[in-house]
């Protein structure tokens, strides 16, 4: 059994899983009733216990569209925001999305790392007014602090 390694530097914008179901989770309430129970060897009923039918739990919901989990979600609102997603998080910490233009290297495992995988900063300058923009949008969405960062995602899983 072997464990993957993952390495990216991006520039870009940070959303957490967390806040992603913040804004588009949707609770469905726990389906419950109560059932009598009865003594067996008298059938006198003893008390009320809750059966639950359906557990409570959160769904995913964008545009009238459902999805699966976060990630799938993720990459949908980059396609709608015209963004570049990657996701990654650490033996099932908090899994976190950088939105970005595209700005970063390649990503590198414990196996191999591309040559020439470099950021031209030249490039990120001349799209910072988009940056700038798309960091506003996910603000406005209620995700991200719309910080302009330049983040090393480690991913282990």
């Amino acid at each position: 059994m072997g464990v993957d390694v993952t390495q990216t530097v991006r520039v870009g914008y940070a959303v957490s899983e967390e806040e992603l179901i913040g804004v588009y989770g949707r609770v469905t309430p726990e389906k419950s009733h109560f059932e009598d129970r009865f003594d067996p060897k008298t059938g006198q009923k003893i008390k009320s216990v809750k059966v639950i039918d359906t557990h409570e739990h959160v769904t995913l919901e964008m545009g009238g569209e459902s999805y699966g989990d976060a990630y799938e979600l993720a990459e949908d609102l980059g396609k709608i925001l015209g963004a570049d997603v990657f996701g990654y998080s650490d033996f099932g910490a908090e899994c976190k999305f950088v939105f970005s233009l595209g700005h970063g290297t390649q990503p590198c495992d414990a196996k191999r790392c591309p040559e020439n995988s470099e950021i031209d900063l030249e490039t990120v300058m001349n799209d910072l007014t988009k940056l700038r923009e798309l960091g506003s949008k996910l603000v406005n969405l209620g995700l991200g602090s719309g910080k302009l960062k330049i983040l090393n995602c480690f991913s282990v899983g």
